[in-house]
Protein backbone atom coordinates (compact mmCIF):
# COMPACT_ATOMS: atom_id res chain seq x y z
CA UNK A 1 0.00 0.00 0.00
CA UNK A 2 1.39 3.02 -0.96
CA UNK A 3 1.14 6.50 1.45
CA UNK A 4 1.71 8.92 -1.37
CA UNK A 5 0.25 9.53 -5.03
CA UNK A 6 4.02 8.19 -6.03
CA UNK A 7 3.53 8.46 -9.93
CA UNK A 8 4.56 4.99 -12.00
CA UNK A 9 6.11 5.38 -15.35
CA UNK A 10 4.71 2.24 -16.69
CA UNK A 11 1.03 3.09 -16.53
CA UNK A 12 -0.38 4.61 -19.82
CA UNK A 13 0.06 8.02 -20.84
CA UNK A 14 -2.44 10.57 -19.49
CA UNK A 15 -3.29 8.10 -16.26
CA UNK A 16 -1.48 10.05 -14.52
CA UNK A 17 -2.28 13.47 -13.40
CA UNK A 18 1.03 14.23 -12.17
CA UNK A 19 2.79 17.74 -13.92
CA UNK A 20 6.64 18.28 -12.86
CA UNK A 21 7.28 21.95 -13.05
CA UNK A 22 10.99 23.24 -12.55
CA UNK A 23 11.41 25.41 -9.93
CA UNK A 24 15.64 26.04 -10.43
CA UNK A 25 18.22 25.78 -12.42
CA UNK A 26 21.56 23.54 -12.54
CA UNK A 27 23.72 23.77 -9.13
CA UNK A 28 27.20 25.42 -9.75
CA UNK A 29 29.89 23.00 -9.51
CA UNK A 30 27.68 19.94 -10.68
CA UNK A 31 28.11 18.42 -14.23
CA UNK A 32 24.80 17.19 -14.34
CA UNK A 33 21.97 19.60 -14.43
CA UNK A 34 20.07 18.47 -11.60
CA UNK A 35 17.42 20.30 -10.47
CA UNK A 36 14.36 20.09 -8.11
CA UNK A 37 11.03 20.16 -9.86
CA UNK A 38 6.83 20.93 -7.75
CA UNK A 39 4.67 18.30 -8.49
CA UNK A 40 0.84 19.49 -9.32
CA UNK A 41 -1.91 17.64 -9.40
CA UNK A 42 -3.76 18.45 -12.26
CA UNK A 43 -6.83 16.26 -11.36
CA UNK A 44 -9.98 18.09 -11.82
CA UNK A 45 -8.30 21.76 -10.73
CA UNK A 46 -8.28 24.87 -13.01
CA UNK A 47 -4.98 25.48 -11.93
CA UNK A 48 -3.36 22.50 -10.28
CA UNK A 49 -2.47 21.56 -7.06
CA UNK A 50 1.29 20.92 -5.54
CA UNK A 51 1.18 17.99 -3.99
CA UNK A 52 5.06 17.60 -3.55
CA UNK A 53 8.43 17.62 -5.22
CA UNK A 54 10.55 15.69 -7.12
CA UNK A 55 14.67 15.92 -7.46
CA UNK A 56 15.44 14.99 -11.04
CA UNK A 57 19.26 13.40 -10.56
CA UNK A 58 20.45 12.74 -14.38
CA UNK A 59 23.07 10.33 -13.69
CA UNK A 60 24.12 7.96 -16.27
CA UNK A 61 25.31 5.51 -13.61
CA UNK A 62 24.11 5.07 -10.08
CA UNK A 63 27.07 7.12 -8.07
CA UNK A 64 26.44 4.57 -4.60
CA UNK A 65 25.83 1.12 -5.40
CA UNK A 66 25.41 -0.89 -2.33
CA UNK A 67 26.51 -3.96 -4.15
CA UNK A 68 29.66 -2.28 -5.20
CA UNK A 69 31.22 -0.31 -2.79
CA UNK A 70 33.34 2.56 -4.20
CA UNK A 71 36.68 0.75 -5.26
CA UNK A 72 36.23 -1.30 -1.99
CA UNK A 73 38.06 2.08 0.21
CA UNK A 74 36.00 3.60 3.10
CA UNK A 75 36.95 6.67 2.14
CA UNK A 76 35.87 6.87 -1.71
CA UNK A 77 32.71 5.35 -0.30
CA UNK A 78 32.50 8.20 2.49
CA UNK A 79 33.42 11.13 -0.16
CA UNK A 80 30.86 9.53 -2.55
CA UNK A 81 27.99 9.98 0.17
CA UNK A 82 28.73 13.13 1.13
CA UNK A 83 28.79 14.33 -2.85
CA UNK A 84 25.03 12.87 -3.02
CA UNK A 85 23.89 14.53 0.25
CA UNK A 86 25.26 17.88 -0.60
CA UNK A 87 23.41 18.11 -3.57
CA UNK A 88 20.12 16.70 -2.47
CA UNK A 89 20.71 19.24 0.13
CA UNK A 90 21.26 22.20 -2.47
CA UNK A 91 18.39 21.37 -4.40
CA UNK A 92 15.95 21.76 -1.43
CA UNK A 93 17.69 24.48 0.28
CA UNK A 94 15.61 27.33 0.92
CA UNK A 95 12.83 25.63 -1.83
CA UNK A 96 11.12 23.18 0.26
CA UNK A 97 9.45 24.52 3.66
CA UNK A 98 9.87 22.69 6.72
CA UNK A 99 8.38 19.40 7.00
CA UNK A 100 7.09 17.36 9.84
CA UNK A 101 7.29 14.30 7.82
CA UNK A 102 7.41 12.81 4.77
CA UNK A 103 7.42 10.12 2.25
CA UNK A 104 10.51 9.64 -0.22
CA UNK A 105 11.07 7.08 -3.27
CA UNK A 106 13.60 6.60 -5.39
CA UNK A 107 13.50 5.79 -9.10
CA UNK A 108 15.73 4.42 -11.48
CA UNK A 109 14.93 5.12 -15.13
CA UNK A 110 17.24 2.65 -17.40
CA UNK A 111 17.24 1.74 -21.03
CA UNK A 112 14.82 -1.59 -21.32
CA UNK A 113 17.19 -4.83 -21.37
CA UNK A 114 16.95 -8.47 -20.06
CA UNK A 115 19.75 -7.43 -17.44
CA UNK A 116 18.58 -8.31 -13.77
CA UNK A 117 17.48 -5.73 -11.70
CA UNK A 118 18.09 -5.36 -8.66
CA UNK A 119 16.38 -2.77 -6.58
CA UNK A 120 17.84 -3.37 -3.48
CA UNK A 121 21.08 -1.62 -4.92
CA UNK A 122 19.52 1.58 -4.70
CA UNK A 123 19.41 1.45 -1.02
CA UNK A 124 22.60 3.08 0.01
CA UNK A 125 21.81 5.79 -3.12
CA UNK A 126 18.37 6.26 -1.09
CA UNK A 127 19.65 6.69 2.39
CA UNK A 128 21.97 9.53 1.18
CA UNK A 129 20.02 11.21 -0.53
CA UNK A 130 17.59 11.09 2.46
CA UNK A 131 20.09 12.32 4.56
CA UNK A 132 20.61 14.92 2.34
CA UNK A 133 17.19 16.58 3.07
CA UNK A 134 17.92 16.29 6.57
CA UNK A 135 21.08 17.96 6.98
CA UNK A 136 21.72 21.60 7.94
CA UNK A 137 23.72 24.42 6.60
CA UNK A 138 26.01 26.88 6.59
CA UNK A 139 25.13 29.68 4.00
CA UNK A 140 27.71 32.18 3.61
CA UNK A 141 26.14 35.67 2.03
CA UNK A 142 27.27 38.88 4.29
CA UNK A 143 26.61 36.88 7.16
CA UNK A 144 27.09 33.37 7.91
CA UNK A 145 23.27 32.10 8.59
CA UNK A 146 22.74 28.53 9.58
CA UNK A 147 19.46 26.59 7.20
CA UNK A 148 17.82 23.54 8.86
CA UNK A 149 17.50 20.86 6.63
CA UNK A 150 13.26 20.09 5.86
CA UNK A 151 12.99 17.46 8.02
CA UNK A 152 13.70 17.35 11.98
CA UNK A 153 15.67 13.74 11.66
CA UNK A 154 15.43 10.67 9.11
CA UNK A 155 14.07 8.34 11.64
CA UNK A 156 10.54 6.75 11.12
CA UNK A 157 9.18 9.35 13.19
CA UNK A 158 9.15 12.10 10.13
CA UNK A 159 10.24 9.86 6.91
CA UNK A 160 8.35 6.76 5.41
CA UNK A 161 10.59 5.13 2.68
CA UNK A 162 8.78 3.65 -0.15
CA UNK A 163 10.94 1.15 -1.47
CA UNK A 164 12.99 2.06 -4.77
CA UNK A 165 11.85 1.17 -8.25
CA UNK A 166 13.43 0.04 -11.52
CA UNK A 167 11.33 1.25 -14.49
CA UNK A 168 11.97 1.49 -18.36
CA UNK A 169 12.70 4.53 -20.26
CA UNK A 170 9.74 5.87 -22.34
CA UNK A 171 11.22 4.86 -25.63
CA UNK A 172 11.30 9.07 -26.68
CA UNK A 173 13.34 9.49 -24.08
CA UNK A 174 15.65 6.77 -24.77
CA UNK A 175 15.44 7.83 -28.48
CA UNK A 176 16.52 11.50 -27.51
CA UNK A 177 19.29 9.86 -25.21
CA UNK A 178 20.99 8.89 -28.94
CA UNK A 179 21.70 12.42 -29.44
CA UNK A 180 22.08 13.68 -25.97
CA UNK A 181 24.55 13.23 -23.57
CA UNK A 182 24.03 10.44 -21.29
CA UNK A 183 23.70 13.64 -18.62
CA UNK A 184 20.49 14.96 -19.65
CA UNK A 185 18.47 11.80 -19.28
CA UNK A 186 16.75 11.63 -15.80
CA UNK A 187 17.95 8.65 -14.83
CA UNK A 188 16.85 8.92 -11.21
CA UNK A 189 14.36 10.54 -9.39
CA UNK A 190 13.27 10.94 -5.62
CA UNK A 191 9.99 11.88 -5.27
CA UNK A 192 8.79 13.77 -1.85
CA UNK A 193 5.24 14.10 -0.55
CA UNK A 194 4.07 15.92 2.88
CA UNK A 195 2.80 13.75 5.24
CA UNK A 196 0.64 14.65 8.39
CA UNK A 197 2.94 14.55 11.76
CA UNK A 198 2.82 10.99 13.32
CA UNK A 199 1.74 10.53 16.92
CA UNK A 200 4.95 11.46 19.16
CA UNK A 201 6.35 8.01 20.20
CA UNK A 202 4.18 5.99 23.72
CA UNK A 203 1.44 8.17 22.39
CA UNK A 204 -1.88 6.30 23.31
CA UNK A 205 -3.69 4.82 19.75
CA UNK A 206 -6.94 6.38 18.99
CA UNK A 207 -9.73 3.91 19.72
CA UNK A 208 -11.75 3.11 16.69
Amino acid sequence: MSLAPFPDPELPEGSEPLLLVPVMGAIAGYASNAHLCHVIDEGGAEEGIEVGWCLYLPWSANPLPANKPQHGHWSTTAKAVKTVRHLANSLVLRQIPRQARIAVRLDQLVKPSKTARDEDNLGLLAKALTDGLRDSRVVRRNTAVTTQGIIPDDTRQHVVREHARIFDLPDTIVRHATIAPAQAVPHFRLWIFPLPAAAPPGAPTPAR
